[in-house]
């Protein structure tokens, strides 16, 4: 559970990312998984911020650390085929999709498992 300080900071950092303020939003992201690994949604905007700045190769990087603390987490693996897919490595990406529907309905942390799949589906169809 995140006390009060740490939902504000949390809070802080959103708003970087949401201003466009990306260098400031991955170093305090990065400020926020150094600290404390459990907090699973810094990755994901830890990553998003990368993305925006055009360093994939460190996105991907930092999803694979974030799969590795989280192995259930189907979102990582989302984020893993999105990140293959956009630096072209399709079949991997493809493995990553799939991975994701074996996990989608048992990742408590995702808002809407059933979007997710429908997602997932749409993604996989995409692929050549």
């Amino acid at each position: 559970m995140i006390d009060a300080k740490a939902q504000a900071a949390m809070e802080a950092r959103l708003a970087s990312y949401r201003e466009g303020r990306y260098e400031r939003a991955v170093a305090q992201y990065r400020a926020a998984v150094d600290q404390a690994l459990y907090l699973f949604k810094a990755y994901f905007y830890l990553v998003e911020g990368l993305n925006a700045l055009g360093r994939a190769k460190e996105a991907l990087d930092v999803t694979l650390e974030a799969q590795r603390i989280h192995p259930a987490s189907a979102a990582m693996d989302y984020n893993l085929g999105k990140l293959a897919r956009g630096m072209g490595r399709l079949t991997e990406a493809r493995t990553y999709y799939e991975s994701v529907l074996r996990k989608v309905a048992g990742d408590t942390n995702l808002d809407d498992p059933n979007a997710m799949g429908r997602r997932i589906e749409r993604q996989l169809a995409a692929l050549p």
